[in-house]
């Protein structure tokens, strides 16, 4: 961070702190989550748009000359990608405000006009010729205010502006933040939970995140193998930290259901006359047991 600062010269140069520790938080999360989903190219993908974003705005320079107030996003070589200029002839009044929580970061649309902002709430509004309204997020107020209206020449209010509780606001944000956390917990609860099967008197059910009913009348063999042939991709379905649930399609089998574990054979395998159903746990007996009573219910 650096600036320097004249009667009739500013420049100041703010690191977006929020926006850059929220963007590696991203990275972490996203790529750990896909990683983990064996989404391998959607991971680098996510990587790639997230660092671009972090050089286009982790930082936001902001110029005071004779003529202008100039705006610059990125850290090099991408600063500048984003200019916006505002006359000091178009400047009519600057006040230090505090903006909400809820105006985010970077460039938004917010009642009191345009935000630029890459860090904290405290802000320059200028209030143009033409009755709009700029914000300006900066962690120098003072002396921007000073630059701008030494180089204006002119007298300005200087009232700080408060636009809503930045306590409720943030309980708000941090409810919304355990929401989501919660939610991602149950997707993984419920896609590592071990299927359920329920018995019918025509047929079963497994039960889980995904579902699958067979008919007895529609099997054409139940076997029990110590190998799972190779999955090809998966069509709709949970796949992570060694589960699988869903559709997936497998190698000489087709499009069917998966419900296993990887690396705990032996594997049971449903073959029916549209698709497969594949189960197993991780304790081999329980998979044997599983192979037995469905034989069982099947040949009755």
């Amino acid at each position: 961070m650096y600036y320097r600062v004249s009667v009739k010269n500013y420049t100041h140069t703010q690191k977006g702190t929020v926006i850059l520790t929220g963007l590696l938080m991203s990275v972490v999360i996203a790529t750990t989550s896909l990683l983990l989903a064996e989404l391998r190219t959607l991971a680098l993908l996510v990587v790639v748009i997230l660092s671009l974003l972090a050089l286009g705005f982790g930082t936001l320079t902001v110029a005071v000359d004779r003529t202008n107030v100039t705006l610059r996003f990125g850290i090099p070589p991408f600063r500048g990608w984003f200019t916006r200029r505002f006359p000091l002839s178009d400047i009519i009044a600057v006040r230090k405000v505090r903006n909400s929580w809820l105006y985010g970061f970077e460039i938004r649309y917010t009642p009191h006009g345009w935000l630029y902002c890459v860090s904290g709430l405290d802000a320059i509004e200028l209030s143009l010729a033409n009755g709009k309204n700029v914000r300006i997020g900066t962690d120098q107020v003072d002396a921007l205010r000073t630059a701008i209206t030494s180089a204006t020449g002119e007298s300005v209010t200087t009232e700080l502006r408060s636009d809503t509780s930045s306590k409720t606001v943030l309980l708000v944000l941090i409810g919304l933040l355990s929401g989501v956390a919660l939610l991602i917990g149950w997707v993984f609860l419920s896609g590592t939970r071990a299927p359920e099967i329920i018995y019918e008197t025509d047929g079963f059910t497994v039960r889980g995140q995904y579902t699958t009913t067979v008919a007895f009348s529609d099997i054409r063999d139940i076997s029990l193998t110590t190998t799972l042939p190779t999955v090809l991709r998966r069509l709709n379905g949970f796949s992570a930290m060694g589960q699988r649930r869903g559709l997936f399609e497998l190698e000489d089998l087709g499009d069917g259901y998966l419900f296993s574990s990887n690396g705990h054979s032996p594997y049971v395998i449903i073959d029916t006359i549209s698709d497969f159903v594949v189960i197993n746990y991780e304790d081999p007996s329980r998979t044997r047991k599983l192979f037995k009573k469905l034989r069982l219910h099947w040949t009755r």
